[in-house]
């Protein structure tokens, strides 16, 4: 058995850290449970040049099901777990499926048992007793295969996170939407419209939608706005005028939209410029995989728009609400004095 402290990362026999450091995209994590190193080996081997949908893989390795558990514990990204069912018990995978979608309530992670003694656990029984989404003779998994039984399985863990993200985004929305004209709800409601958008997009990274005050620079961090919605690691930045997440980068983008008052798409980046009748400029940032669809460019375009109206109309309602106040007072003071 491995020491824990050997567990991660052993895929630098193959130099694929360095692949993914050049690859900026995010990789899907794939997590190895095999007590015979070869098999390790040969699996990191085959799927050493594997993308799917633009990221590359990234290697957790455990020769046990006690490391997997370790590691399953610490790092919750997990997408795709090859187990094998035979290593310090005869049941040693087995009991880990359980684990898995019993005790962690994972139900987002592929699970792929592989055997290389088919005869001790029936496949058909396997597969009708226990939650798992593939069952292979090790022996079958040729390089072809394991390619398809890799790209199928993370297409099912793509589709899980967007479902998740979907029912998250549906239950914000709902629990907002009865307390639409209050300040903190209408935030926390575009917030859920955001997460929807992306989710349909598949997008599962970062993203902020900005309201822009007077005077505002984002290069010289010495104008004035308010981020109304934000997913990713812009989430707890909602309601606040500073930003210390912006790289040059970003910042670059976001000065050129507000600038030519214009959208930019670019590879991996894309910022949506839009503009009030009463002037008031929003900007969208969204970190995307690949390519855009014309369609998924309207959907964006009618999210801006029409939050950038919803937020209006509630500042309308607050100068209203105000004025009704005033006019108020006013009466009472009139009414007061005769």
């Amino acid at each position: 058995m491995s020491d824990p402290e050997d567990l991660l990362f052993s895929e630098d026999e193959y130099g694929q850290d360095d692949d993914i450091r050049e690859n900026n995209e995010a990789p899907w994590n794939v997590l190895i449970v095999d007590d015979e190193p070869e098999v390790h080996s040969v699996t990191k081997l085959v799927l050493a040049d594997f993308e799917w949908e633009g990221r590359p893989l990234r290697f957790f390795n455990a020769y046990s099901a006690l490391e997997a558990k370790e590691i399953l514990n610490r790092e919750l990204s997990i997408s795709v777990c090859l187990v094998d069912v035979v290593m310090e018990t005869n049941e040693a995978g087995l009991d880990l499926v359980r684990y898995i979608r019993g005790e962690l309530d994972n139900n987002q992670i592929r699970l792929i048992l592989r055997t290389g003694q088919p005869g001790y656990a029936p496949e058909k029984s396997v597969i009708r007793d226990y939650d798992i989404n593939d069952y292979k003779d090790k022996t079958e998994l040729t390089d072809v295969k394991l390619h398809t039984l890799m790209c199928s399985a993370l297409r099912g863990y793509r589709d899980i996170i967007r479902l998740d993200a979907n029912r998250v985004g549906l239950e914000m929305v709902i629990e907002s939407s009865a307390r639409i004209f209050e300040t903190t709800s209408l935030q926390k409601f575009t917030n859920a419209v955001l997460i929807q958008i992306m989710s349909l997009l598949g997008i599962n990274r970062d993203a902020f939608f900005l309201k822009v005050l007077s005077g505002f620079s984002v290069l010289a961090d010495n104008g004035s706005f308010q981020v109304l919605a934000g997913v990713g690691e812009f989430e707890e930045e909602v309601g606040k005028d500073d930003f210390q997440l912006l790289n040059a980068s970003i910042k670059a983008l976001l000065e050129k939209a507000l600038q030519d008052r214009h959208n930019i798409f670019e590879v991996g980046h894309l910022v949506m410029y839009s503009e009030s009748k009463l002037g008031t400029q929003h900007l969208l940032y969204l970190q995307h995989h690949g390519e855009l669809s014309a369609l998924d460019k309207q959907l964006v375009e009618l999210f801006c728009s029409n939050a950038s109206i919803a937020f209006e109309n509630h500042i309308l309602r607050d100068d209203l609400e105000q004025t009704q106040k005033e006019m108020v007072y006013r009466l009472g003071e009139a009414v007061e004095n005769r």
